[in-house]
Protein backbone atom coordinates (compact mmCIF):
# COMPACT_ATOMS: atom_id res chain seq x y z
CA UNK A 1 0.00 0.00 0.00
CA UNK A 2 1.31 3.46 -0.92
CA UNK A 3 0.40 6.52 1.11
CA UNK A 4 0.36 10.20 0.12
CA UNK A 5 1.25 11.70 3.49
CA UNK A 6 2.46 15.13 2.45
CA UNK A 7 0.29 15.66 -0.62
CA UNK A 8 -1.26 19.05 -1.28
CA UNK A 9 -3.44 18.32 -4.26
CA UNK A 10 -1.06 15.96 -6.04
CA UNK A 11 -2.21 12.66 -4.57
CA UNK A 12 -4.01 10.39 -6.98
CA UNK A 13 -7.63 9.69 -6.07
CA UNK A 14 -8.50 6.02 -5.95
CA UNK A 15 -11.34 4.95 -8.20
CA UNK A 16 -13.56 1.88 -7.96
CA UNK A 17 -13.15 -1.04 -5.62
CA UNK A 18 -13.52 0.89 -2.37
CA UNK A 19 -14.95 -0.71 0.73
CA UNK A 20 -14.87 0.92 4.15
CA UNK A 21 -14.88 -0.57 7.63
CA UNK A 22 -16.16 1.99 10.14
CA UNK A 23 -15.90 1.97 13.93
CA UNK A 24 -18.10 4.27 16.01
CA UNK A 25 -21.57 3.47 14.67
CA UNK A 26 -23.42 5.05 17.62
CA UNK A 27 -21.39 8.28 17.53
CA UNK A 28 -22.29 11.30 15.44
CA UNK A 29 -19.23 11.03 13.15
CA UNK A 30 -19.58 7.27 12.62
CA UNK A 31 -23.30 7.61 11.92
CA UNK A 32 -22.79 10.46 9.47
CA UNK A 33 -20.01 8.55 7.69
CA UNK A 34 -22.45 5.72 6.97
CA UNK A 35 -24.96 8.17 5.51
CA UNK A 36 -22.31 9.74 3.28
CA UNK A 37 -21.15 6.32 2.06
CA UNK A 38 -24.73 5.40 1.20
CA UNK A 39 -25.19 8.67 -0.68
CA UNK A 40 -21.93 8.16 -2.61
CA UNK A 41 -22.61 4.48 -3.29
CA UNK A 42 -19.52 3.33 -1.38
CA UNK A 43 -19.87 -0.18 0.15
CA UNK A 44 -19.22 -0.11 3.90
CA UNK A 45 -19.76 -2.06 7.09
CA UNK A 46 -19.71 -1.14 10.75
CA UNK A 47 -17.21 -2.98 12.89
CA UNK A 48 -18.62 -5.15 15.66
CA UNK A 49 -15.34 -5.78 17.48
CA UNK A 50 -14.10 -3.88 20.51
CA UNK A 51 -11.11 -1.64 19.88
CA UNK A 52 -9.27 -2.93 22.93
CA UNK A 53 -9.61 -6.51 21.61
CA UNK A 54 -7.07 -7.08 18.81
CA UNK A 55 -8.52 -10.45 17.80
CA UNK A 56 -11.99 -8.98 17.29
CA UNK A 57 -10.48 -6.30 15.04
CA UNK A 58 -8.69 -8.92 12.96
CA UNK A 59 -11.94 -10.89 12.68
CA UNK A 60 -13.83 -7.81 11.42
CA UNK A 61 -11.19 -7.12 8.79
CA UNK A 62 -11.16 -10.76 7.68
CA UNK A 63 -14.93 -10.69 7.31
CA UNK A 64 -15.35 -7.33 5.57
CA UNK A 65 -12.16 -7.23 3.44
CA UNK A 66 -12.03 -3.41 3.52
CA UNK A 67 -9.79 -1.14 1.50
CA UNK A 68 -9.82 1.47 4.30
CA UNK A 69 -10.63 1.53 8.01
CA UNK A 70 -12.20 4.52 9.79
CA UNK A 71 -11.87 4.94 13.56
CA UNK A 72 -14.59 7.29 14.80
CA UNK A 73 -14.87 5.55 18.17
CA UNK A 74 -13.61 6.77 21.51
CA UNK A 75 -14.61 7.88 24.99
CA UNK A 76 -15.78 11.50 25.08
CA UNK A 77 -18.28 11.06 27.90
CA UNK A 78 -21.93 11.89 28.34
CA UNK A 79 -23.19 14.51 28.60
CA UNK A 80 -19.65 15.89 28.23
CA UNK A 81 -15.97 15.17 28.89
CA UNK A 82 -16.30 15.51 32.66
CA UNK A 83 -17.38 11.84 32.50
CA UNK A 84 -13.78 10.93 31.71
CA UNK A 85 -12.62 12.43 35.01
CA UNK A 86 -14.61 9.78 36.91
CA UNK A 87 -14.12 6.88 34.48
CA UNK A 88 -10.40 6.96 33.79
CA UNK A 89 -9.86 3.24 33.16
CA UNK A 90 -12.62 3.09 30.54
CA UNK A 91 -11.22 6.27 28.98
CA UNK A 92 -7.73 4.73 28.76
CA UNK A 93 -9.09 1.52 27.21
CA UNK A 94 -10.94 3.41 24.49
CA UNK A 95 -8.78 6.45 23.83
CA UNK A 96 -5.32 4.93 24.28
CA UNK A 97 -5.28 1.14 24.12
CA UNK A 98 -8.08 0.94 21.53
CA UNK A 99 -6.60 3.63 19.30
CA UNK A 100 -3.16 1.99 19.39
CA UNK A 101 -4.64 -1.47 18.75
CA UNK A 102 -6.52 -0.50 15.60
CA UNK A 103 -3.56 1.49 14.24
CA UNK A 104 -1.24 -1.44 14.83
CA UNK A 105 -3.62 -4.08 13.42
CA UNK A 106 -4.26 -2.00 10.30
CA UNK A 107 -0.53 -1.56 9.73
CA UNK A 108 -0.02 -5.28 10.28
CA UNK A 109 -2.64 -6.04 7.62
CA UNK A 110 -1.52 -3.33 5.16
CA UNK A 111 -4.59 -1.08 5.56
CA UNK A 112 -4.81 2.72 5.74
CA UNK A 113 -6.59 4.09 8.82
CA UNK A 114 -8.49 7.36 9.09
CA UNK A 115 -8.42 8.30 12.78
CA UNK A 116 -10.85 11.01 13.94
CA UNK A 117 -9.01 12.51 16.89
CA UNK A 118 -9.43 15.91 18.53
CA UNK A 119 -7.99 19.39 18.56
CA UNK A 120 -8.83 19.70 22.27
CA UNK A 121 -5.18 19.23 23.17
CA UNK A 122 -4.08 22.84 22.87
CA UNK A 123 -4.68 26.04 24.78
CA UNK A 124 -3.83 29.63 23.89
CA UNK A 125 -0.31 30.49 25.09
CA UNK A 126 2.38 33.14 24.67
CA UNK A 127 3.35 31.83 21.22
CA UNK A 128 -0.28 31.44 20.15
CA UNK A 129 -2.15 34.30 21.87
CA UNK A 130 -5.91 34.59 21.55
CA UNK A 131 -6.97 36.89 18.72
CA UNK A 132 -3.55 36.91 17.06
CA UNK A 133 -4.48 34.64 14.16
CA UNK A 134 -1.45 32.47 14.99
CA UNK A 135 -2.79 28.94 15.16
CA UNK A 136 -1.26 25.68 16.31
CA UNK A 137 0.09 23.70 13.35
CA UNK A 138 0.28 19.99 12.71
CA UNK A 139 3.89 20.05 13.90
CA UNK A 140 2.95 21.34 17.35
CA UNK A 141 2.67 18.88 20.21
CA UNK A 142 -0.12 19.05 22.76
CA UNK A 143 0.38 21.80 25.36
CA UNK A 144 -2.76 21.07 27.37
CA UNK A 145 -3.60 18.30 29.82
CA UNK A 146 -6.11 20.09 32.03
CA UNK A 147 -8.75 17.40 31.47
CA UNK A 148 -8.20 13.65 31.50
CA UNK A 149 -9.85 13.40 28.07
CA UNK A 150 -7.33 15.86 26.57
CA UNK A 151 -4.46 14.15 28.36
CA UNK A 152 -5.28 10.75 26.81
CA UNK A 153 -5.79 12.25 23.36
CA UNK A 154 -2.49 14.11 23.44
CA UNK A 155 -0.73 10.98 24.64
CA UNK A 156 -2.14 8.72 21.94
CA UNK A 157 -1.50 11.19 19.10
CA UNK A 158 2.15 11.38 20.09
CA UNK A 159 2.33 7.59 19.65
CA UNK A 160 0.00 6.98 16.68
CA UNK A 161 1.71 9.63 14.53
CA UNK A 162 4.61 7.17 14.17
CA UNK A 163 2.39 4.82 12.14
CA UNK A 164 2.90 5.67 8.48
CA UNK A 165 -0.50 4.17 7.53
CA UNK A 166 -2.57 6.49 9.74
CA UNK A 167 -4.27 9.77 8.84
CA UNK A 168 -4.98 11.69 12.07
CA UNK A 169 -7.77 14.27 11.84
CA UNK A 170 -7.96 16.80 14.66
CA UNK A 171 -11.69 17.53 14.98
CA UNK A 172 -12.69 20.55 17.07
CA UNK A 173 -16.12 21.54 18.47
CA UNK A 174 -18.09 19.71 15.74
CA UNK A 175 -21.17 21.40 14.29
CA UNK A 176 -23.65 19.82 11.88
CA UNK A 177 -27.13 20.36 10.49
CA UNK A 178 -28.96 18.06 12.92
CA UNK A 179 -29.60 20.58 15.69
CA UNK A 180 -31.34 17.93 17.79
CA UNK A 181 -28.22 15.75 18.14
CA UNK A 182 -26.66 15.95 21.61
CA UNK A 183 -23.13 15.90 20.14
CA UNK A 184 -23.74 19.00 18.04
CA UNK A 185 -21.84 21.95 19.53
CA UNK A 186 -24.77 24.23 18.71
CA UNK A 187 -27.21 21.91 20.48
CA UNK A 188 -24.91 21.81 23.50
CA UNK A 189 -24.48 25.54 24.02
CA UNK A 190 -28.10 26.53 23.33
CA UNK A 191 -28.98 24.23 26.20
CA UNK A 192 -26.62 25.89 28.68
CA UNK A 193 -27.92 28.60 30.97
CA UNK A 194 -24.64 30.52 30.62
CA UNK A 195 -21.68 30.23 28.23
CA UNK A 196 -18.18 31.66 28.01
CA UNK A 197 -17.33 33.78 24.99
CA UNK A 198 -13.96 32.77 23.54
CA UNK A 199 -12.91 32.37 19.87
CA UNK A 200 -12.17 28.77 18.88
CA UNK A 201 -11.51 26.68 15.80
CA UNK A 202 -14.47 24.50 14.83
CA UNK A 203 -15.34 21.68 12.44
CA UNK A 204 -18.46 21.78 10.27
CA UNK A 205 -19.05 18.07 9.75
CA UNK A 206 -21.51 18.49 6.86
CA UNK A 207 -18.68 20.04 4.86
CA UNK A 208 -15.57 18.28 6.15
CA UNK A 209 -16.67 14.64 6.62
CA UNK A 210 -17.07 14.14 2.84
CA UNK A 211 -13.57 15.60 2.54
CA UNK A 212 -12.28 12.95 4.97
CA UNK A 213 -13.60 10.30 2.59
CA UNK A 214 -11.76 12.04 -0.24
CA UNK A 215 -8.64 11.99 1.91
CA UNK A 216 -9.05 8.23 2.25
CA UNK A 217 -9.38 7.90 -1.51
CA UNK A 218 -6.12 9.86 -1.88
CA UNK A 219 -4.46 7.70 0.81
CA UNK A 220 -3.36 10.80 2.72
CA UNK A 221 -1.66 10.19 6.05
CA UNK A 222 -0.05 12.19 8.84
CA UNK A 223 -1.63 14.78 11.13
CA UNK A 224 -4.22 17.24 9.80
CA UNK A 225 -5.95 20.09 11.60
CA UNK A 226 -9.47 19.12 10.54
CA UNK A 227 -11.19 22.48 11.04
CA UNK A 228 -12.62 25.21 8.84
CA UNK A 229 -10.31 28.23 8.44
CA UNK A 230 -10.72 30.94 11.06
CA UNK A 231 -12.35 31.02 14.47
CA UNK A 232 -15.78 31.71 15.95
CA UNK A 233 -16.67 32.73 19.48
CA UNK A 234 -19.54 31.18 21.42
CA UNK A 235 -21.50 34.42 21.09
CA UNK A 236 -21.02 34.52 17.32
CA UNK A 237 -22.42 30.99 17.00
CA UNK A 238 -25.40 31.86 19.20
CA UNK A 239 -26.02 35.14 17.37
CA UNK A 240 -26.23 33.24 14.07
CA UNK A 241 -28.56 30.69 15.66
CA UNK A 242 -30.78 33.54 16.84
CA UNK A 243 -30.65 35.40 13.52
CA UNK A 244 -31.26 32.37 11.28
CA UNK A 245 -33.13 29.81 13.38
CA UNK A 246 -34.79 31.12 16.55
CA UNK A 247 -35.26 34.91 16.79
CA UNK A 248 -36.50 34.57 20.39
CA UNK A 249 -33.36 32.84 21.66
CA UNK A 250 -31.48 34.53 24.51
CA UNK A 251 -28.40 33.62 26.53
CA UNK A 252 -26.05 34.88 29.22
CA UNK A 253 -22.26 34.90 29.46
CA UNK A 254 -19.96 34.11 32.33
CA UNK A 255 -16.19 34.10 32.85
CA UNK A 256 -13.72 31.24 32.73
CA UNK A 257 -13.35 31.54 36.49
CA UNK A 258 -17.09 31.20 36.96
CA UNK A 259 -17.19 28.29 34.50
CA UNK A 260 -14.46 26.46 36.43
CA UNK A 261 -16.68 26.39 39.50
CA UNK A 262 -19.29 24.20 37.78
CA UNK A 263 -16.96 21.86 35.84
CA UNK A 264 -15.01 18.87 37.04
CA UNK A 265 -12.20 19.74 34.61
CA UNK A 266 -11.31 22.97 32.82
CA UNK A 267 -11.77 23.34 29.05
CA UNK A 268 -9.15 24.36 26.53
CA UNK A 269 -9.55 27.11 23.93
CA UNK A 270 -7.44 27.41 20.81
CA UNK A 271 -7.04 28.25 17.16
CA UNK A 272 -5.74 25.53 14.85
CA UNK A 273 -3.95 26.51 11.66
CA UNK A 274 -5.86 24.86 8.79
CA UNK A 275 -3.47 26.01 6.02
CA UNK A 276 -2.39 22.46 5.21
CA UNK A 277 -5.98 21.26 4.76
CA UNK A 278 -6.94 24.36 2.77
CA UNK A 279 -4.04 23.83 0.36
CA UNK A 280 -5.18 20.25 -0.29
CA UNK A 281 -8.87 21.24 -0.54
CA UNK A 282 -9.13 24.91 -1.60
CA UNK A 283 -12.93 24.72 -1.71
CA UNK A 284 -13.24 24.59 2.10
CA UNK A 285 -15.26 27.55 3.37
CA UNK A 286 -14.19 29.86 6.21
CA UNK A 287 -15.85 28.84 9.46
CA UNK A 288 -18.35 31.73 9.64
CA UNK A 289 -19.57 31.25 6.08
CA UNK A 290 -19.85 27.51 6.58
CA UNK A 291 -21.85 27.89 9.81
CA UNK A 292 -24.23 30.38 8.16
CA UNK A 293 -24.91 27.82 5.42
CA UNK A 294 -25.44 25.23 8.14
CA UNK A 295 -27.92 27.39 10.03
CA UNK A 296 -29.79 28.29 6.84
CA UNK A 297 -30.39 24.59 6.15
CA UNK A 298 -32.61 24.61 9.25
CA UNK A 299 -34.68 27.65 8.31
CA UNK A 300 -36.89 26.62 5.38
CA UNK A 301 -39.95 26.91 7.56
CA UNK A 302 -38.92 30.40 8.73
CA UNK A 303 -38.42 31.73 5.19
CA UNK A 304 -41.79 30.38 4.06
CA UNK A 305 -43.47 32.00 7.05
CA UNK A 306 -41.77 35.35 6.37
CA UNK A 307 -42.77 35.29 2.71
CA UNK A 308 -46.38 34.43 3.54
CA UNK A 309 -46.73 37.02 6.30
CA UNK A 310 -44.50 39.83 5.00
CA UNK A 311 -43.03 39.36 1.53
CA UNK A 312 -46.14 38.64 -0.54
CA UNK A 313 -48.37 41.18 1.29
CA UNK A 314 -45.77 43.90 0.60
CA UNK A 315 -45.70 42.96 -3.10
CA UNK A 316 -49.48 43.23 -3.27
CA UNK A 317 -49.61 46.59 -1.46
CA UNK A 318 -46.56 48.37 -2.93
CA UNK A 319 -46.18 46.65 -6.30
CA UNK A 320 -42.70 45.48 -5.26
CA UNK A 321 -41.24 44.76 -1.83
CA UNK A 322 -38.26 46.96 -2.69
CA UNK A 323 -40.53 50.03 -2.55
CA UNK A 324 -41.63 49.05 0.94
CA UNK A 325 -38.05 48.44 2.01
CA UNK A 326 -37.12 52.02 1.06
CA UNK A 327 -39.79 53.27 3.46
CA UNK A 328 -38.78 50.83 6.20
CA UNK A 329 -35.29 52.33 6.28
CA UNK A 330 -36.66 55.57 7.81
CA UNK A 331 -40.15 54.64 9.05
CA UNK A 332 -40.47 50.89 9.69
CA UNK A 333 -43.61 51.07 11.85
CA UNK A 334 -45.68 52.66 9.07
CA UNK A 335 -45.10 49.55 6.95
CA UNK A 336 -44.65 46.61 9.29
CA UNK A 337 -47.32 47.54 11.86
CA UNK A 338 -49.98 47.35 9.14
CA UNK A 339 -49.24 43.70 8.46
CA UNK A 340 -51.44 41.20 10.26
CA UNK A 341 -52.26 37.53 10.13
CA UNK A 342 -55.18 35.45 11.24
CA UNK A 343 -54.88 32.69 13.80
CA UNK A 344 -57.57 30.29 14.88
CA UNK A 345 -58.00 29.47 18.55
CA UNK A 346 -60.73 28.12 20.85
CA UNK A 347 -63.21 30.74 22.03
CA UNK A 348 -64.81 31.09 25.48
CA UNK A 349 -67.62 28.75 24.43
CA UNK A 350 -65.23 26.17 23.03
CA UNK A 351 -65.96 27.12 19.44
CA UNK A 352 -63.06 27.99 17.12
CA UNK A 353 -62.66 31.72 16.56
CA UNK A 354 -60.39 33.75 14.30
CA UNK A 355 -58.17 36.39 15.88
CA UNK A 356 -56.19 39.03 14.00
CA UNK A 357 -52.65 39.41 15.37
CA UNK A 358 -49.46 41.20 14.23
CA UNK A 359 -47.80 39.32 11.38
CA UNK A 360 -44.47 39.02 13.22
CA UNK A 361 -43.16 39.36 16.74
CA UNK A 362 -41.24 42.41 17.88
CA UNK A 363 -38.03 40.37 17.87
CA UNK A 364 -38.50 39.31 14.23
CA UNK A 365 -39.46 42.85 13.27
CA UNK A 366 -36.32 44.27 14.89
CA UNK A 367 -34.16 41.69 13.08
CA UNK A 368 -35.83 42.52 9.74
CA UNK A 369 -35.43 46.27 10.18
CA UNK A 370 -31.79 45.89 11.14
CA UNK A 371 -31.07 43.72 8.09
CA UNK A 372 -33.06 45.92 5.67
CA UNK A 373 -31.34 49.08 6.88
CA UNK A 374 -27.94 47.46 6.50
CA UNK A 375 -28.67 46.33 2.96
CA UNK A 376 -30.63 49.38 1.79
CA UNK A 377 -28.45 52.17 3.14
CA UNK A 378 -26.45 53.41 0.15
CA UNK A 379 -22.68 53.26 0.36
CA UNK A 380 -20.61 56.20 -0.92
CA UNK A 381 -18.83 55.76 -4.23
CA UNK A 382 -15.25 56.85 -4.76
CA UNK A 383 -14.71 58.88 -7.95
CA UNK A 384 -11.17 59.34 -9.22
CA UNK A 385 -9.36 61.14 -12.03
CA UNK A 386 -5.66 60.88 -12.97
CA UNK A 387 -3.80 63.92 -14.31
CA UNK A 388 -0.27 65.00 -15.16
CA UNK A 389 0.70 68.51 -14.08
CA UNK A 390 3.96 70.35 -14.85
CA UNK A 391 5.27 73.89 -14.39
CA UNK A 392 8.88 74.79 -15.27
CA UNK A 393 8.64 78.47 -14.32
CA UNK A 394 10.48 79.99 -11.38
CA UNK A 395 8.58 78.94 -8.21
CA UNK A 396 6.93 76.21 -10.28
CA UNK A 397 6.41 74.05 -7.19
CA UNK A 398 4.52 76.85 -5.48
CA UNK A 399 2.35 77.35 -8.57
CA UNK A 400 1.51 73.63 -8.60
CA UNK A 401 0.55 73.77 -4.91
CA UNK A 402 -1.70 76.75 -5.61
CA UNK A 403 -3.36 74.85 -8.49
CA UNK A 404 -3.95 71.92 -6.14
CA UNK A 405 -5.64 74.26 -3.64
CA UNK A 406 -7.89 75.59 -6.40
CA UNK A 407 -8.87 72.03 -7.32
CA UNK A 408 -9.84 71.18 -3.74
CA UNK A 409 -11.75 74.46 -3.43
CA UNK A 410 -14.02 73.28 -6.26
CA UNK A 411 -15.46 70.58 -3.98
CA UNK A 412 -18.41 70.95 -1.62
CA UNK A 413 -19.85 69.30 1.49
CA UNK A 414 -21.52 66.54 -0.56
CA UNK A 415 -18.47 65.98 -2.77
CA UNK A 416 -15.25 67.05 -1.04
CA UNK A 417 -12.30 66.97 -3.44
CA UNK A 418 -8.81 65.77 -2.56
CA UNK A 419 -5.75 65.90 -4.83
CA UNK A 420 -2.66 63.86 -4.08
CA UNK A 421 0.75 63.46 -5.65
CA UNK A 422 1.54 59.96 -6.85
CA UNK A 423 4.95 60.73 -8.34
CA UNK A 424 5.87 63.78 -10.42
CA UNK A 425 4.17 64.64 -12.67
CA UNK A 426 1.24 62.28 -11.84
CA UNK A 427 -1.56 63.38 -9.49
CA UNK A 428 -4.92 61.86 -8.58
CA UNK A 429 -8.11 63.73 -7.73
CA UNK A 430 -10.72 61.91 -5.66
CA UNK A 431 -14.11 62.47 -4.09
CA UNK A 432 -16.66 60.32 -2.29
CA UNK A 433 -20.36 60.72 -2.93
CA UNK A 434 -23.68 58.91 -2.95
CA UNK A 435 -24.45 60.36 -6.39
CA UNK A 436 -22.09 59.10 -9.07
CA UNK A 437 -23.04 61.74 -11.66
CA UNK A 438 -22.64 64.56 -9.15
CA UNK A 439 -19.22 63.21 -8.21
CA UNK A 440 -18.06 63.14 -11.84
CA UNK A 441 -19.33 66.69 -12.45
CA UNK A 442 -17.55 67.94 -9.32
CA UNK A 443 -14.24 66.35 -10.31
CA UNK A 444 -14.51 67.87 -13.80
CA UNK A 445 -14.97 71.29 -12.19
CA UNK A 446 -11.94 70.64 -9.98
CA UNK A 447 -9.84 69.68 -13.02
CA UNK A 448 -10.96 72.84 -14.82
CA UNK A 449 -10.04 75.04 -11.83
CA UNK A 450 -6.66 73.31 -11.51
CA UNK A 451 -6.00 73.69 -15.25
CA UNK A 452 -6.83 77.39 -15.20
CA UNK A 453 -4.56 78.03 -12.21
CA UNK A 454 -1.54 76.18 -13.59
CA UNK A 455 -1.87 77.59 -17.13
CA UNK A 456 -1.95 81.10 -15.65
CA UNK A 457 1.69 80.44 -14.72
CA UNK A 458 2.50 78.85 -18.09
CA UNK A 459 2.24 75.34 -16.72
CA UNK A 460 0.38 72.43 -18.28
CA UNK A 461 -2.18 69.88 -17.12
CA UNK A 462 -3.07 66.74 -19.10
CA UNK A 463 -5.94 64.45 -18.09
CA UNK A 464 -4.67 60.85 -18.22
CA UNK A 465 -7.85 59.19 -16.87
CA UNK A 466 -11.24 60.90 -16.90
CA UNK A 467 -13.29 60.93 -13.66
CA UNK A 468 -14.85 57.51 -13.04
CA UNK A 469 -16.04 55.32 -10.17
CA UNK A 470 -13.30 53.10 -8.77
CA UNK A 471 -13.35 49.98 -6.63
CA UNK A 472 -11.33 48.87 -3.63
CA UNK A 473 -9.19 46.87 -6.04
CA UNK A 474 -8.37 50.05 -7.98
CA UNK A 475 -7.38 51.76 -4.74
CA UNK A 476 -5.21 48.81 -3.82
CA UNK A 477 -3.47 48.88 -7.21
CA UNK A 478 -2.86 52.61 -6.84
CA UNK A 479 -1.40 52.12 -3.36
CA UNK A 480 0.89 49.37 -4.67
CA UNK A 481 1.98 51.60 -7.55
CA UNK A 482 2.76 54.47 -5.16
CA UNK A 483 4.72 52.14 -2.90
CA UNK A 484 6.73 50.89 -5.87
CA UNK A 485 7.54 54.43 -6.95
CA UNK A 486 8.63 55.32 -3.43
CA UNK A 487 10.91 52.30 -3.35
CA UNK A 488 12.36 53.17 -6.74
CA UNK A 489 13.16 56.68 -5.53
CA UNK A 490 14.88 55.53 -2.35
CA UNK A 491 18.69 55.58 -2.35
CA UNK A 492 20.31 52.22 -2.76
CA UNK A 493 23.85 51.08 -2.14
CA UNK A 494 26.08 52.79 -4.69
CA UNK A 495 23.95 55.94 -5.01
CA UNK A 496 25.81 57.86 -2.30
CA UNK A 497 29.10 59.68 -2.94
CA UNK A 498 32.24 57.96 -1.72
CA UNK A 499 34.29 60.30 0.43
CA UNK A 500 37.22 57.92 0.19
CA UNK A 501 37.15 58.03 -3.60
CA UNK A 502 36.97 61.80 -3.59
CA UNK A 503 39.94 62.03 -1.25
CA UNK A 504 41.94 59.59 -3.33
CA UNK A 505 41.31 61.30 -6.64
CA UNK A 506 41.81 64.89 -5.50
CA UNK A 507 44.61 64.44 -2.98
CA UNK A 508 45.46 67.03 -0.34
CA UNK A 509 46.68 70.46 -1.42
CA UNK A 510 49.13 72.49 0.67
CA UNK A 511 47.89 75.88 -0.38
CA UNK A 512 50.79 77.85 1.08
CA UNK A 513 53.52 75.62 -0.31
CA UNK A 514 51.68 75.21 -3.54
CA UNK A 515 51.55 78.97 -3.84
CA UNK A 516 55.26 79.38 -3.26
CA UNK A 517 55.98 76.69 -5.79
CA UNK A 518 53.89 78.42 -8.39
CA UNK A 519 55.47 81.79 -7.75
CA UNK A 520 58.85 80.28 -8.17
Amino acid sequence: MEYGAQSNGNAKTLGHGLKFLIYGRTGCIGGLLGQICEAQGIPFAYGSGRLENRESLRADIATVHPTHVFNAAGATGRPHVDWCEFNKIETIRNNVIGALNIADVCREMGLPLIFYSTGCMFDYDADHPMGSGIGFTENDRSNYSGSFFSKTKGMVEDLVKNYENVCILRVRMPLFSDLSHHRNFIKKIIGYERVVNIPNSMTVLDELLPISIEMAKRNLTGIWNFTNPGVLSHNEVLEMYRDYVDPNFMWKNFSLEEQAKVLAAPRCNNELDSTKLKLEFPEILPIKESVINLQLSNTDYLWQELYNKIGWPLYRKYGHAFEAFKIIVTDPDSVLNTLTSEVKKPGPDGQEVTEVVPAVTEEVKDALVKNIRRRMTPQPLKIRADVEMKCFQFDGVLHIKEAMRQAEAAGNDDCPVKIKLVAPPLYVLTTQTLDKEQGIVTLNKAIAACTEAIEHHKGKLVVKEQPRAVSERDDKLLAEHMAKLRNDNEEVSGDEDSEEEEDTSMGEVDVENAGHGIME
